[in-house]
């Protein structure tokens, strides 16, 4: 399976980008982390048919587009609505897949233990980062594994160190070893969003510190996954190329 994850702020296109590849070809196979997660765990019957709408709608509502018409308003509407009111033990579902984390976790130990370390360093104020990598990590792994033509993620692994940086202020040699030890996917789209910088710091609600130091390691962020990355980069400032651009394996800036 060819893994492809999208990387830049949000509401730079991420989801758009997903959305445009999939209906490029609608033929294609296509999953991305999460559901490979979700779908095992309904194959195995570790989860029942409840616990598996639940979870893909709530991966649908995830994934959602931030420009919609009135009728897809509508529709994302029904789904929240449907999350909210379908009966599940979320404590369950948790353990569930706690239970493939830790059997699928070995290859990346290195890793997962770096973050451990670096949540206690900033006291713990990456938590939630740290349960979105487990689950990704998870995904990653057994996507491996799978014949799927493609998995297509807005959010990924490299991605979850810019969730990071939104968060903490940590030091530049911790981004750098993030990123010498993460899974890398095949395929790495970084959105060049320029423009959208200023406005998203001056929106943003999200950064807790100055948001000056948060745009210095932003940019050191991205010039070390261009300059570390070795497999296909794709440097985009559109949101309206398609799968053929991905198909070519080699690096493309448009």
């Amino acid at each position: 399976m060819k893994i492809i994850e999208m990387f830049g702020l949000p509401y730079s296109g991420k989801s758009t980008m997903i959305n445009i590849v999939k209906k490029s070809n609608k033929r294609t196979k296509t999953t991305n982390y999460r559901n490979t997660v979700y779908d095992y765990l309904f194959k195995s019957k570790e989860i029942s048919s409840v616990d598996y709408l639940f979870l893909r709608l709530s991966e649908r509502l995830r994934e959602k587009t931030h420009k919609n018409n009135n009728l897809k308003k509508a529709f994302y509407c029904l789904i929240k609505l449907l999350v909210l009111i379908i009966p599940v033990n979320k404590e369950i579902i948790n353990n569930k897949i706690n239970e493939i984390y830790l059997l699928n976790s070995k290859k990346n130990k290195v890793f997962l233990n770096f973050l451990i370390q670096l949540n206690k360093k900033y006291n713990f104020e990456i938590d939630k980062v740290l349960e979105w990598i487990k689950l990704e990590i998870t995904g990653y792994n057994l996507s491996k594994k799978l014949k799927n033509n493609y998995s297509l993620n807005s959010e990924g692994i490299t991605q979850r160190c810019l969730s990071i940086i939104m968060r903490i202020n940590i030091a530049k040699k911790d981004i750098k070893k993030f990123l010498k030890l993460c899974p890398k996917p095949d395929v790495l789209v970084i959105f060049d969003e320029k423009k959208k910088i200023t406005n998203f710091l001056k929106n943003s609600k999200k950064i807790s510190f100055k948001k000056k130091t948060f745009l210095q390691n932003y940019k050191f962020l991205k010039e070390n996954i261009k300059k570390s990355f070795r497999g296909t980069l794709i440097i985009s400032s559109k949101d309206k190329k398609t799968l053929e651009i991905l198909k070519r394996g080699k690096n493309y800036e448009y």
